[in-house]
């Protein structure tokens, strides 16, 4: 990710300069942000030992640290909330306290494949042993916390945090928690974990469902593990989650009118998921509009097939108004056709 050593404010119409009081003598910044009201930003400041938060405010052209304790970015970084709000997660302990490795090693790392195929790509630094578990534990274990106007409220107990989502209205949050045990044979991103639904305190609502390690997905391109994925909240929608599941078992080969099937669910989670469309490629994402449009994505990299739909939420109708077939970009002298 890059780095910005210096940070200065310009004035589109003048095209006047002004520096910013406050910023930290040695700056390094990364992930530098907006306020939905455009009037601050935001961005981490990357020290030595530690990682603090920063806030820019465009009035007044001064920077102030809003953290008390160090930031935790090794699974996630930050988002506003509102204009006065944000999200972070903080460290739970000191590095000082990290496990240190043992003289002798706890025992033989033993891997088991009992009955299942695990046609999986190989990756670089995995976790290999137990210890490695442990270090991943300690310093991948964050504290969520909401800093309202300066307040910080920790929000929940620390856990494995791999991702957290609010909803558009700000009262409900997705939360996805990594849970053991690990895998060695895919990344952080592969783990087992439970997705879950919390009021803004942290309190449960409602269980979404347990997402288990990816190591034993079907491999190929287009194939996908038979289940629920994708989920996330629905712009337009005050509390809304759409997600999205294969309706072939997750094997792309297999003959079917469609191949996914994408839902939605109403807040506050206790009434049965709506059925919104059927896909004939790879549900991708939705881009949503007015009351009476969103496009649709889909794709099949199998084939090098991306297709747009408009859909109409009020009738349930999904158009097809793009297809695009393509082939590799390393292969020259290629055909490409474009129907509308």
């Amino acid at each position: 990710m890059s780095m910005a050593y210096a940070m200065r404010l310009k004035e589109i119409k003048t095209g006047e300069e002004y520096s910013i009081s406050g910023l930290p003598a040695n700056l390094k910044a990364q992930s530098i942000s907006w306020s939905p009201d455009q009037q601050r930003f935001a961005f981490l400041q990357i020290e030595a030992d530690h990682v603090d938060l920063y806030v820019v405010h465009i009035a007044s052209k001064k920077a102030s640290r809003v953290n008390k304790l160090p930031l935790n970015i090794i699974l996630n970084r930050y988002q506003w909330l509102s204009p006065e709000s944000l999200l972070y997660f903080t460290t739970t302990k000191k590095p000082a306290e990290a496990p240190n490795r043992p003289a002798v090693p706890d025992g033989p790392t033993i891997q088991e494949n009992v009955g299942k195929a695990s046609p999986r790509p190989t990756f670089q630094d995995l976790i290999k042993s137990p210890f490695d578990e442990r270090l991943f534990t300690f310093f991948a274990t964050a504290q969520l916390v909401i800093n309202n106007k300066g307040i910080e409220t920790k929000i929940a107990a620390p856990a494995l945090y791999k991702s957290v989502s609010p909803s558009p209205d700000k009262r409900y949050l997705l939360t996805e928690i990594i849970q053991p045990p690990f895998s060695y044979a895919v990344p952080a991103g592969g783990f087992a974990s439970i997705l879950f639904i919390t009021d803004m305190k942290g309190n449960k609502v409602k269980d979404v469902m347990e997402i288990p390690s990816t190591e034993t997905a079907p491999s190929g391109n287009d194939n996908v593990q038979p289940l629920a994925r994708g989920h996330e909240w629905k712009d337009n929608s005050p509390a809304t989650l759409i997600w999205c599941e294969p309706l072939d078992s997750g094997l792309i080969k297999k003959k079917v009118e469609y191949h996914d099937v994408v839902y939605a669910w109403d807040a506050p989670f206790t009434n049965t998921p709506t059925q919104l469309f059927k896909t004939k490629m790879r549900f991708n994402n939705i881009v949503w509009g007015d009351e009476g449009l969103a496009l649709v994505y889909e794709s099949l990299r199998s084939r090098q097939q991306a297709g747009i739909n408009r859909y109409n939420p009020i009738t349930g109708d999904l158009e097809r108004i793009f297809t695009r077939n393509h082939c590799h970009r390393y292969v020259s002298n290629c055909n490409q056709s474009w129907q509308y």
